[in-house]
Formats: structure tokens, C-alpha cells, sequence
């Protein structure tokens, strides 16, 4: 192991309950990172966070830093685990040692799509593909693979496929027109899943504009419509390029199990069609108005005439903006608004104002409020389910999913402010062991990392002056140096690669600079479209 100084150190790796330990000269950041993965083969090939002596570690200069401070030094390692909720069959292809070499994806239950130049290179060798849940597979190089096109090729997985789903074959955008639609990808230097969702122009000989640059590993990334719709894919030249001729490709080879191809049939409709790309959203209940940001046009949208009570909340999903709440006749009315269209969605079974609302993958929750109850709407379905209910109604409160939990922090019971908080996960409600200094309602949270930023909201004694970082999951709590004076919990947050974007509950639009780590207020142009009222 390649060494650094003269100093002795006794080392001490925790991963897990894990423990491997060196003793001697203090080995350089990147041997230690190839050490680590020798001793810890099950790593390979994911982001690993470190934390020494209890600080997390950023970059090899603080890795020095703190060496200079101590000759012992106790590493603790995590996994970066991804933020990205998708049912999609999205994989990595790994080689030997862990590294990423391409993105591939599920046509079928029984087979991924990988880039021929990634999987050829390592022609004889091992190599894997992962899913996002973690599940690997072994390929064999030499059975089961069939070339499909110049630049594909499918191999097949020892079984069948049912946690995820295949990406959809077909129809096909035309030349020059304009699609949103979600690129997921893994890379090299960050191989966890990640997602970019933005607008594509499909152009001449089938190829793509877009800005989105990414990074080796990620050849063979899959761009997606909003219906899970195959639209394209990065090449190794890092183009994006239509699936015009894959689709065909894939659809005339005769070597596939035609029977098990995923391909979208014309009556095979979804009662939601899609809608437009992920933002945030205010509900301007006193003047009738929706209002929401388009990151792309940097203006705000605003569609008017809609009754909705002032307490209904609203949350962001593949389709456009659903609105949950009541009208002014005080009973339930649940909205499905896009940019062209707005649509009745079925009632929920009881009426919730001020309450929280969270997303799991195809469910989208509301969380109590004027009511204990906690319904489900299903996507898919287009249904709503009562599930277990809080003990307690809850109003004023925030939500926020993570790795397949919903979190609720805080809110208002009659004229108690709450100190705690709570999860969601295998259908039932645990409380946290956390209690928040103060009592807090109308609070906000977001997701930085693999921790939750508690801000701004109201106490007993006024507007709160107090800002938290929960670290997940071991749910430490600490506090922060700053706080917002803004209302929050009723509208969803918008995540891009730099910045998250919010609404406060009375229309301020802030965004949060993950690297300054700060909130700042945003002032912008407004424009009111007309849709149609289906």
C-alpha cells in the first residue's frame, strides 16, 4: 500500500458492523478507496461515503487535514443511496472490479439492452448488471446474447424479471417535434441512479437536441417519456440519438421472444396521458389560480377559474399537477392540471384540507389533516384507497418520500404545535425518535444528500427562527445557521443537479443553492395560458 508521511497511524474501517483495521504508514485517499473495495468486494461498483472520525468526508484534502490532527483514525462507510423513484428496469453494467461501463435497460422480463462497444470490450471476461434495488446478475459473454441494430446488443438474466418494469417499445415522435421526456443514467464517478427531465427536439436523421452532457458510464442511457415510452438513448459519442431504428430493430428480430416483448399496443391507452416536465406548483386559492414555474422558460404559468378552498394542497407527478382539497361548497374535489388540459379525478373518501401529501412511485399519499385519515391514489388505477390512518389528525404539517419512506415533521393539533415526527413504510406508522426543540406548523423540507432540511414555519410564539438537518437513517438531528421567514407544506419541491425550487404557502418562489447551502427569493414574469376543461 502506497504511503504518505512517516507517521504511524492505526486505521479502523467500519462497514456495517465490519470492521477491518492497518497499522502504519498513512496509506494515499485513492490506495485507501482501493483497499477498502479489496476488503469489502460487495462495494464495488457503488458510491461509498466516508465519514473519519465522525466528519464527513468531502474531498482528499480534508482527508490529509485530519490526519494531520490524529494518528488514529476510525472510518465509517455508507452507501450513496439514489433519490430516484422509478419502476424501470434502469441497470449498470459492471465489470470485474466494480467499474461502470455502460447503462442499459429491461425490454423484457427476461431481457436488458446494453451497448455493444461496453459489453464486446470486455469480451471473455466477468461482468454484472445491477438493478436499482441492488439485485446483480452474473452474465455469461458467450449464451444468450443476440445483437440487435449497429449498437445494442440483448443478453439474457437467469430469470425472469418482476420487480421492475420493461421500458415500452413504440409509437415514434416525428422529425422536429418537441418532447419532455426523463433520461436515467448511472456514471462512473457517481454509479447510483440518477435522472435528468427536460425538453428534447427530435431532429433530422434522427437525432436529438439536448444539452445534457454526461459522463463515462453512462453510454447507452435510456430517454424516456412520461408514459415509460422508449424515445431514445446516448451513444458513445455522447449523442442522443432517436430509437427510430431500434424500434424496429427490436420489434422484426426473429432470434427475440417476440411473446414477451413490451411494446405499447394502440388500445392500450392509460386513463392519464403525459403531461408535462417535473416543476413546482402554488395554489392561489383566493383569486381562483394554479400557479406553477417552468424551469425550462424561467416564467411562471398560471391557469385561472379554479375553485378550490384555501387549504388544498398539491403535488407534482409524471402526469402534471394534482390538486387535492375541497371546493367551496366544502366537499372533496380532486384536479389533474397540464399545460393544455385540466381534468375531474376521482373524489377522495373524505375531505382533507391542510394536510401534507407525499409520492411513491405510482401512489400518491394525503396525510390527515382536518381528518386522521391517509388515502392513496393509484395512478394506474386511477383510485383512491383509505389506508392506516394516523391516531391523531395532523394538520399543517410537511411530507417528503425518501428511499421508499414517507416522512411527516411536525404540524398542529387544535391549538397544539407538534414536536414530533413520523414514517411511513410496510403499510404502518412509526413515530421517530426525534423531538424538535420548539412546536412548529407550516414548516418546509427538502432532500439534500441523504439527509432532510427542516425550515421556516410558525411556533407558539411566532414565526420560527430555527433551521434542522436530519441525517438519514439514522435520524440525527442538528441544527443549522440560518433560518427562512416563509410558510410551508401544502406545495411540492422541484430537484435539479444544482438547486431545489419551492413555493411558499403564500406564492414566494425561493430556491436552495446546494452548494451555498443558502435559500434565495426569486422574482419572475408571469403568464396565464388557457387550457381545455375536459
Amino acid at each position: 500500500m502506497g504511503c504518505k508521511g512517516s507517521k504511524s497511524y492505526d486505521i479502523t474501517v467500519d462497514y456495517n458492523g465490519h470492521r477491518k483495521q492497518i497499522s502504519g504508514s498513512l496509506p494515499e485517499y485513492n490506495r485507501l478507496n482501493e483497499w477498502i473495495m479489496e476488503q469489502y468486494p460487495g462495494l464495488r461498483g457503488h458510491a461509498i461515503t466516508l465519514t473519519v472520525n465522525a466528519f464527513p468526508l468531502k474531498s482528499p484534502k480534508e482527508y490529509s487535514y485530519i490526519a494531520k490532527s490524529s494518528d488514529t483514525m476510525n472510518i465509517t462507510l455508507e452507501k450513496v443511496k439514489s433519490q430516484v423513484e422509478t419502476n424501470l428496469g434502469i441497470v449498470k453494467l459492471k465489470d470485474k472490479q466494480g467499474k461502470i461501463l455502460a447503462t442499459g435497460f429491461l425490454i423484457n422480463k427476461l431481457y436488458v439492452l446494453l451497448p455493444k462497444t461496453a459489453y464486446f470490450a470486455k469480451w471473455g471476461e466477468k461482468l454484472s448488471v445491477m438493478f436499482p434495488d441492488d439485485t446483480e446478475f452474473d452474465l455469461i459473454n458467450e449464451k444468450g446474447a443476440i445483437e440487435v441494430g449497429n449498437f445494442f446488443i440483448a443478453v439474457s438474466l437467469p430469470r425472469e424479471i418482476v420487480e421492475f418494469d420493461p421500458i415500452m417499445i413504440g409509437p415514434l415522435c416525428n422529425e422536429s417535434e418537441v418532447i419532455v421526456a426523463t433520461v436515467f443514467y448511472y456514471t462512473a464517478k457517481m454509479p447510483v441512479l440518477q435522472k435528468y427531465t427536460g425538453k428534447f427536439i427530435i431532429g433530422k436523421d434522427h437525432k436529438i437536441s439536448t444539452d445534457l452532457i454526461l459522463d463515462q458510464g453512462s453510454i447507452g442511457s435510456p430517454i424516456v417519456s412520461q408514459e415509460s415510452i422508449l424515445m431514445g438513448f446516448y451513444t458513445e459519442k455522447n449523442q442522443a440519438i432517436s430509437s427510430y431504428s431500434l424500434s424496429n430493430e427490436l420489434q422484426l428480430n426473429k432470434d427475440l421472444p417476440q411473446g414477451t416483448l413490451h411494446q405499447v399496443e394502440p388500445s392500450g391507452a392509460s386513463i392519464l396521458a403525459p403531461a408535462f416536465m417535473s416543476t413546482t406548483c402554488y395554489l392561489d386559492t383566493p383569486n381562483k389560480k394554479v400557479i406553477y414555474y417552468c424551469p425550462q422558460d424561467t416564467i411562471k404559468k398560471v391557469i385561472s377559474n379554479v375553485d378550490l378552498l384555501n387549504g388544498s394542497s398539491a403535488i407534482v407527478c409524471c402526469y402534471g399537477i394534482i390538486v387535492v382539497g375541497c371546493n367551496s361548497d366544502n366537499t372533496p374535489s380532486v384536479w389533474l392540471f397540464t399545460e393544455t388540459y385540466s381534468r375531474k379525478l376521482p373524489n377522495t373518501n373524505q375531505p382533507h384540507l391542510f394536510h401534507s401529501m407525499a409520492i411513491l412511485s405510482d401512489d400518491i399519499f394525503v396525510i390527515s389533516g382536518t381528518t386522521p385519515a391517509v388515502e392513496m391514489y393509484n395512478l394506474k388505477t386511477n383510485s383512491w384507497t383509505l389506508v392506516l390512518g394516523l391516531t391523531k389528525k395532523r394538520t399543517m404539517s410537511t411530507s417528503i418520500s425518501y428511499n421508499g419512506i414517507i416522512y411527516v415533521f411536525g404540524g398542529k393539533r387544535d391549538t397544539k404545535c407538534l414536536r414530533s415526527a413520523l414514517s411511513y413504510t410496510n403499510h404502518s406508522w412509526n413515530k421517530l425518535d426525534i423531538i424538535f426543540p420548539v412546536g412548529i406548523f407550516c414548516l418546509g423540507c427538502l432532500i439534500v444528500g441523504d439527509s432532510v432540511l427542516i425550515f421556516g414555519g410558525e411556533t407558539d410564539e411566532g414565526k420560527n427562527k430555527q433551521t434542522w438537518r436530519l441525517a438519514l437513517p439514522s435520524c440525527m438531528l442538528n441544527a443549522e445557521n440560518f433560518y427562512v421567514s416563509y410558510n410551508f407544506g401544502r406545495f411540492p419541491v422541484f430537484y435539479d443537479f444544482e438547486e431545489a425550487l419551492v413555493f411558499s404557502n403564500d406564492g414566494a418562489l425561493l430556491r436552495f443553492d446546494y452548494e451555498k447551502q443558502s435559500f434565495l427569493t426569486l422574482s419572475v414574469d408571469m403568464e396565464e395560458i388557457h387550457i381545455t376543461r375536459e
